[in-house]
């Protein structure tokens, strides 16, 4: 799964199937509403400051979707290694 997933559910709840390049329209429309332009691996350190805002929301969102079923779409473990470190 792509990581745009990940950034994406800072924002909101999602399931279904979505393709990466849906993720990352989705990412694209979120941030323009925080006045950023995402664009792939630039700008990150920006891109970060808007994200950790809604970190508590982001890993909630991702433990909705999370399943041991890797072929599920959508799905990621990113929320699990963000806990480990934060702790």
């Amino acid at each position: 799964m792509c990581f745009e997933l990940w950034f994406v559910l800072h924002f909101e709840d999602l399931g279904g199937d979505y393709t990466a390049e849906n993720y990352h329209q989705k990412l694209k429309e979120k941030l323009r509403k925080e006045n950023f332009e995402y664009i792939k691996n630039e700008n990150l350190g920006k891109l970060f400051q808007i994200l950790i805002k809604n970190i508590e929301k982001a890993i909630e969102n991702a433990k909705k979707i999370d399943t041991n079923d890797f072929t599920k779409n959508p799905s990621t473990k990113i929320w699990e290694i963000i806990s480990k470190i934060r702790t």
